[in-house]
């Protein structure tokens, strides 16, 4: 076997089993700037960041490919509203961003997560930070994500030179389609692109029939182009997305529509070793759901909802980076500013209105310092980071046809303090020590982030989702503080021979968790406004946003073996645990234990890739919320991909192999009275599905 290292960024590829999308591992702090080669496969040693490379994604919600990340978990929500979950948190607690920009949910209850606006198919790559996050990602207590679009690069020289990069796939199980991709020129001074997708699919079928709502329909369209000049480079970009009539089972209202516009300007520069970025963006999204299009609606006409949301986020940034006596040195400035409100109405009651969101706004600003020094074969990572943060909340209010129990609700909320503010300090210390072929490393880390405006200011009982979908009401809370999280962790990047490992342990303290709990001490008895309220809307026993101390602790690794030129094998396995600390039980919705394992074979243009994932029962739940524990399950899947020219690549396969039966321990539970699921039942996974993807470039 030959290694052969080369002075350029670690791009490393493994295999994945399912999709045959590729993961590359890099150095995120820019310390190892070699790319190791074993026998024709590159294996990951020395990173801290995974992406996915740019090949064919036949899935409809690119959150449920970062599920597959080791440590990750889908949070099953219906079709295009998968959230992730990531060694035992989710929602905002993950920085995410969309093309390394930040923006507010559209929806009222956070219903489309960042990932929603990152069609599979204009995707050219998802980078996730595992373990800690770094400090550029701003406030998140863990992982970080950061889905990257397809965009046509400079050219070596000065002649113009087209450049396409297109996709079509579709799925059997639902009947999907999508289309889409960049078309544009490039030299080495100018570049610009034109980019769309088109996708819609049918209900999804599971082994014992059709889960009703979850078809679905979105589109994308935009423009984005680049300059280069000297040391510098200016970028713009522009899309506008779409999203029509789409299901979503698990909460209590469609989506009807959602149009979102997204602008950014970047620049870059280097000053002799100093290199220097800043970016400008916005987004402003205007969001549609109602209970009577997609699904049985009401027999009652006074039931009817629907409810308008729109959210307006502004961002901004600038870094530098600069090496020193000491080490490089990195420090940046962010700040953040979203606009968020929301009204529940019914059609065929003009008076019949409330403003369960009203006219919030959430501004913060950060700044970091960051140092890389070295030591012999040691290499350290020291950073701090400051933000201060600032909400409020405007004047809730009723029409006249609204009863007087919600109404008295929006008074009390009135009637106290609607602003907050805080300044949280997050700290960060990374070693790591190259042996030869071995990497140790270790990180400490103080994260925190501040509560999210439904949990702080939503008043009115209604279903939440930011992954949580779980059938049950919540309240916000104002009193809330921000949660605090303690991270340590350590592990080892091993490459021997033919294959690698890469294990990691970590334990994270959070003060402040943030969790709902049941609203007073009497649960079922309806004893407050706030029971009534939520009575009304078929749940006696709400929940509310509270601050607990909780503890997460677990392990997760990703290993290979080549067994020779063509054969390979990969695989997986994440155990996640998690406690509350403050009174005697288990953290709600944790993923089970997992475990993937996986074989690829592999010839010059074409291969074939079988997997099998284990996930073990989930008996660990949380009694005080009345969590219910899930059985396991095992998923077998099975695909192929062809490549006859450079410019062409196939991609076929069958998730589901064995066409299994079986619920997700996250998956979110069915609000539809209609289909073969139950009301208050969770959702079972799809059943077989075919898909077949193309991808033409040039």
């Amino acid at each position: 076997m030959s290694v052969q290292k080369f002075p350029t960024r670690l791009s490393v590829v493994i295999a994945m089993a399912l999709t045959n999308v590729s993961l590359s591992i890099y150095a995120s702090d820019g310390v190892f700037e070699e790319v190791i080669v074993v026998t024709g496969k590159r294996l990951p040693v020395f990173s801290n960041l995974t992406d996915m490379a740019d090949q064919p994604i036949p899935v409809t919600d690119i959150a449920a490919l970062v599920g597959q990340m080791p440590g990750a978990a889908l949070i099953n929500n219906g079709g295009l509203s998968g959230q992730v979950a990531y060694r035992g948190v989710f929602g905002s607690r993950i920085g995410t961003t969309l093309n390394g920009q930040r923006f507010e949910s559209g929806g009222p209850n956070m219903m489309d997560p960042p990932l929603h606006y990152a069609p599979p198919v204009l995707v050219e790559k998802i980078e996730v930070s595992r373990g800690t996050p770094g400090l550029e990602f701003g406030p998140a207590l863990v992982g970080g994500v950061n889905a990257v679009l397809k965009q046509v690069p400079f050219q070596a020289t000065s002649k113009v030179e087209g450049h396409y990069d297109l996709t079509a796939s579709g799925r059997g199980n639902n009947g999907s389609q999508a289309v889409g991709g960049i078309a544009g020129m490039a030299n080495d001074r100018y570049r610009g692109h034109m980019l769309f997708s088109d996708e819609h699919g049918q209900n999804t079928e599971f082994p014992a029939g059709t889960i009703a709502s979850s078809a679905f329909d979105r589109q994308v369209y935009g423009l984005a182009g680049g300059m280069q000049s000297g040391s510098s480079t200016y970028d713009v970009e522009f899309r506008h997305h779409a999203t029509g009539p789409t299901g979503n089972p698990p909460f209590g209202m469609d989506i009807e529509y959602v149009d979102a516009d997204f602008a950014r300007l970047g620049w870059a520069s280097n000053f002799g070793d100093i290199n220097v970025t800043a970016s400008a963006g916005y987004a402003d999204i205007a969001h549609g759901m109602n209970n009577f299009a997609l699904r049985p609606a009401p027999a009652n006409p006074a039931l009817y909802r629907r409810t308008l949301t729109d959210a307006t986020t502004w961002v901004g940034s600038v870094k530098i980076d600069m090496p020193t006596a000491a080490g490089l040195f990195k420090a940046g400035l962010d700040t953040q500013l979203a606009d968020k409100s929301a009204s529940i109405g019914n059609p065929n009651s003009p008076g019949f209105v409330l403003q369960s969101l009203p006219a919030i706004v959430l501004k913060r600003t950060g700044m970091y310092l960051q140092i890389q020094p070295s030591l012999n074969d040691w290499r350290f990572l020291l950073g701090v980071r400051v933000d201060g943060h600032n909400a409020e909340a405007g004047r809730a209010s009723t029409g006249p046809a609204v009863p007087a129990m919600p109404a008295s609700l929006a008074l009390a909320f009135n009637g106290a303090s609607r602003q907050w503010q805080a300044t949280t300090v997050d700290a960060l210390a990374r070693v790591w020590r190259v042996q030869g072929d071995a990497n140790w490393r270790l990180s400490l880390s103080r994260r925190n982030r501040a509560p999210d405006y439904v949990e702080r200011f939503a008043w009115l009982p209604t279903a939440a989702s930011a992954g949580l979908a779980d059938g049950n009401t919540y309240v916000g809370n104002q009193n809330l503080n921000y949660e605090t999280a303690t991270t340590l962790d350590a592990g080892v990047d091993l490459l021997w021979g033919n294959g690698y490992v890469r294990p990691t342990v970590y334990i994270t303290g959070i003060s402040n968790y943030i969790q709902g709990i049941p609203f007073d001490t009497t649960p079922g008895i309806i004893d407050s406004v706030v029971e009534q309220v939520s009575n009304m809307n078929g749940d006696s026993t709400p929940l509310q946003f509270n601050n607990v101390d909780a503890r997460l602790y677990g392990f997760d690794m990703d290993f290979g073996y080549q067994l020779n030129r063509s054969l390979g094998l990969n695989g997986m396995l994440a155990v996640n645990r998690g406690e509350r600390r403050d009174i005697d039980d288990q953290l709600y919705r944790l993923a089970p234990p997992r475990l993937m394992l996986g074989m690829n074979y592999q010839r010059r243009s074409w291969g074939i890739n079988f997997k099998s994932t284990y996930h073990h029962r989930q008996s660990r739940v949380s009694e005080s919320n009345s969590e219910i524990p899930t059985s396991g399950y095992t998923l077998f899947d099975l695909s192929s991909h062809w490549q006859p020219t450079p410019d062409l690549t196939l991609l076929a396969g069958i998730e589901n192999l064995f066409d299994s039966q079986y619920s997700e321990h996250l998956g979110g539970y069915n609000r539809v009275a209609a289909g073969d699921v139950g009301l208050g039942e969770r959702l079972p996974g799809s059943g077989r599905s075919l898909f077949l993807s193309v991808q033409v470039t040039r």
